[in-house]
C-alpha cells in the first residue's frame, strides 16, 4: 500500500522508517528491545540479529510463534548476506530447547 501511495504522491513510511529517523535523529531509546517486542506481536521483516530471533523464540518456550514467522519470511533472510552463521546459532540454540528442533 506504502508504494501505491507513494507512486500517487502520497506521502507515506513504514514503522522501520520511523525507527530509522528516531535513530538518527539521536532520540534514546532501545532499538534491540523495540524490535524484538515488534517481532513478539508478529511485525515481520524487521532487521533481527540471531540473538533477537533466540530472544523472541525463548519469550514463547520455544513453541512456534513469532520467531518461526520471522524465519518463514524471505524478509527476514534479506537482511544477511552471510546468514549460515545466524542460522546455525539459531538452530543450535533451538537445538538446546526440543529434541526435535532442527540440527546445525
Amino acid at each position: 500500500m506504502r508504494q501505491k501511495a507513494r507512486a500517487s504522491r502520497v506521502p507515506a513510511f513504514s514503522l522501520l522508517d520511523l525507527i530509522t529517523v528516531l535513530a538518527r535523529r539521536g532520540i534514546p531509546f532501545d532499538q534491540p528491545a523495540m524490535f524484538r517486542t515488534l517481532a513478539g506481536q508478529y511485525v515481520v521483516d524487521l532487521p533481527l540479529a540471531a540473538d533477537d530471533i533466540i530472544a523472541v523464540a525463548d519469550r514463547n518456550d520455544w513453541d512456534t510463534g513469532p520467531a518461526h514467522t520471522a524465519l518463514a519470511r524471505p524478509g527476514w533472510w534479506q537482511h544477511y548476506r552471510d546468514w549460515p552463521e545466524a542460522w546455525l546459532q539459531i538452530a543450535t540454540e533451538a537445538r538446546i530447547h526440543s529434541a526435535a528442533a532442527p540440527s546445525a
